[in-house]
């Protein structure tokens, strides 16, 4: 065995005995073969089937025309000004939905069991399907269509390291910083020197489709509200020390 230390995403490390060898796993397992065969499910649980119920549910709803459950973004508008982008509401706490739940919400009203969306399953896993996709070229945001395919690829797993999120209030203080730039790149400052390191928020695009736009904003104000929820770590590290002092 060897110590394995993990790390929350709120800062929090916990130190736990682990094995060192597959054997080793496969002994505390009590079941030859149980260390691949866990790794496996690991893949296709973290990295295939959130693939897989993200192109069922765009698939069912380009079939079935039912909508997804929106929500207003909370700073990007559209071209009048007033209206707020309007986003997928994910969020089961702010009357969102999951992927899954979509695909149970339209078999409840289409009348019918998920099982006989089928064949859509096999298509999507024969053929695959096309997702939108952009890149910035030469300072142009440009949309490209590119064909996905469910694949087990546990090199992926590397990339798909659940990221830190940031805390509602977070969001909220970042959405209220980036109304205006002179104090955007004050806060951002101000950030930087209190982490010890460089805060970079995404360059504003200013021309592309509304989904872009809205990435781009959304972007922006994650990448700050991360930075603000860690220094609110800091700030809690030193009211405790002066305490222990």
């Amino acid at each position: 065995m060897k110590q394995h230390v993990v790390e929350t995403n709120n800062g929090l490390k916990a130190t736990i005995n682990v094995p060192e060898t597959v054997e080793e796993y496969d002994q505390l397992a009590k079941k030859p073969g149980m260390c691949l065969e866990d790794a496996t499910d690991n893949v296709i649980y973290r990295g295939v089937l959130p693939q897989f119920w993200a192109a069922l549910a765009t698939a069912l709803n380009a079939e079935y025309g039912i909508p997804f459950k929106m929500k207003d973004h909370p700073t990007k508008k559209e071209a009048d000004g007033k209206t707020a982008v309007q986003v997928r509401n994910m969020t089961k706490s702010d009357g969102g939905e999951s992927n899954p739940q979509y695909v149970d919400r339209v078999a409840a009203e289409k009348e019918v069991e998920p099982t006989e969306f089928q064949s859509i399953v096999d298509r999507l896993c024969t053929d695959g399907w096309d997702e939108d996709e952009s890149e910035v070229i030469n300072g142009q945001a440009v949309v490209k269509k590119v064909r996905h395919k469910l694949e087990f690829d546990p090199s992926v797993q590397v990339r798909q390291v659940k990221v830190p999120t940031p805390g509602k209030q977070d969001m909220l203080d970042a959405a209220e910083f980036l109304k205006d730039e002179a104090v955007t790149q004050k806060v951002v400052g101000k950030l930087g020197k209190a982490l010890g390191r460089e805060v970079v928020l995404a360059p504003v695009l200013t021309e592309g489709s509304p989904e872009e736009l809205a990435a781009n904003a959304t972007l922006r104000q994650t990448t700050l509200a991360l930075a603000i929820r860690d220094y609110g770590h800091v700030l809690a590290k030193q009211a405790k020390q002066g305490l222990k002092g």
